[in-house]
């Protein structure tokens, strides 16, 4: 007799699969340095000995991958599959030429970053001409929504941010300069100036803006920044940046 969806073996099924998914997502934030299996564990809130069955399963499917320092990263198969799906994302087909055109009228590192539960992951990037490159964040790149002006602006406008905002508490507190009642208060501010700004929040030195993107029901699913040296992101430079980005949506049909 065939399981139903509510028998024992199919929830425990789902419990893997999602705890799985859990572990890719917590390597695809920290593509770039790694994860050793302490942190992993942490991050996903698992014993020590489910987040080593898990990765070990996940390198043997090339899905992760461990280096010389035992730290794991995404493995080939998400490339492999990431190149798969770009094929068909109309989205970001759309919008790359919006962000091309920001970071030429701006010369910062402009970006497209999109709604993905309570994260925002970077889907295009595109460097400017200002000597001085702020080359984050990284395409594929997860941060906590409300981390970035564009991911903050998204946040803003969400009707359960403060629940988003209390769940992403403890991940909030990683980064330097940033809290709960920072991300809040930050939110408020957005709301109220029609774009996110952060100033060295979740980068030492690094600041920058953005905007919400809208789909046809009025809700935020994604958002156009710039990213740029702390100094360099003043009030006028700020409020020049966002007028070409509304421009630039504009003329795409945003």
């Amino acid at each position: 007799m065939p399981h139903s969806d509510k028998s024992p073996s199919s929830r425990l099924g789902t419990q893997a699969l999602e705890r799985a998914t859990q572990v890719l997502l917590a390597l695809g934030g920290n593509q770039r340095e790694g994860l050793r299996l302490t942190d992993l564990s942490e991050q996903c809130g698992l014993d020590l000995s489910t987040a080593q069955r898990l990765v070990k399963g996940l390198v043997r499917l090339r899905l992760a991958d461990r280096d010389d320092d035992k730290r794991y990263r995404l493995g080939s198969l998400t490339f492999e599959l990431g190149l798969a799906a770009g094929q068909n994302n109309s989205i970001v087909s759309r919008m790359k030429p919006v962000v091309k055109e920001v970071a030429e009228r701006t010369g910062d590192t402009a970006y497209l970053v999109m709604r993905s539960g309570d994260e925002a992951v970077c889907f295009v990037r595109e460097e400017g001409d200002f000597q001085v490159r702020a080359l984050i964040p990284a395409i594929g790149g997860r941060r906590p929504i409300g981390l970035g002006g564009a991911s903050l602006h998204i946040l803003s406008q969400l009707k359960d941010r403060k629940e988003i905002i209390e769940r992403n508490a403890k991940i909030y507190a990683r980064y330097p300069s940033s809290s709960a009642e920072i991300v809040s208060m930050s939110a408020t501010e957005a709301l109220r100036a029609g774009y996110g700004i952060s100033h060295a929040r979740d980068i030492p030195g690094v600041s920058n803006a953005g905007i919400a993107v809208p789909n046809p029901d009025g809700e935020p699913f994604a958002g156009i920044g710039i990213t740029c040296i702390s100094p360099r992101l003043t009030h006028e430079h700020c409020e020049k940046a966002v007028a070409i980005m509304r421009e630039a949506l504009a003329r795409a049909g945003y």
